[in-house]
């Protein structure tokens, strides 16, 4: 038996969620971002929790992580006093969006433990000296390594100047 356009856009949304929650986000998350790429035009809180099976709260909830990673945005209907959602641009720029505001969070956090630990261990009163020097050392190249990746990243998503056609041409053998 084949699927059915709908089928297709279910197993889609679930898929999102899935990948969601392997980053460590919530699933509704990822259902409401997947159930956006795949609606026809923008949606009301009703309409996705029904959709969706959750509650309007959990969606309440999680539609403003979307807003605020600029993955969703809210749209006004004169006719009607309730907030629609929809996806806000391209799925490239929502995608590269995404990716930047998580890991420049993340990296932000990590760098700022670094600096925590490093200040702790020259405070450190024991005398294991040895040991001292070769976390320092570890966390210095840990350091290099995350302003690597920083970098790499503020390249890769320098906004307008690299396309997901550029990318392509790139040669990695």
């Amino acid at each position: 038996m084949s699927k059915t356009v709908e089928d297709v856009a279910n197993e889609f949304i679930d898929a999102v969620a899935e990948r969601a929650e392997r980053f460590g986000l919530a699933r509704t998350l990822g259902l409401l971002k997947g159930l956006l790429i795949v609606a026809e035009g923008p949606l009301s809180l009703d309409e996705m929790a029904s959709r969706l099976g959750v509650s309007k709260g959990s969606v309440s909830t999680n539609i403003r992580y979307l807003e605020r990673w600029k993955m969703a945005r809210r749209v006004f209907n004169r006719n009607d006093r309730r907030n629609y959602y929809e996806l806000r641009g391209t799925i490239w720029d929502i995608e590269t969006e995404v990716i930047s505001t998580i890991l420049k969070e993340e990296i932000e956090v990590f760098k700022g433990l670094l600096e925590r630990w490093k200040g702790e261990l020259a405070e450190a009163s024991d005398e294991d000296a040895e040991r001292r020097e070769l976390l320092l050392e570890r966390f210095g190249d840990m350091e290099e390594y995350v302003d690597a990746i920083e970098h790499l990243l503020r390249v890769l998503l320098k906004s307008g100047k690299v396309t997901s056609a550029a990318i392509k041409t790139i040669d990695i053998t």
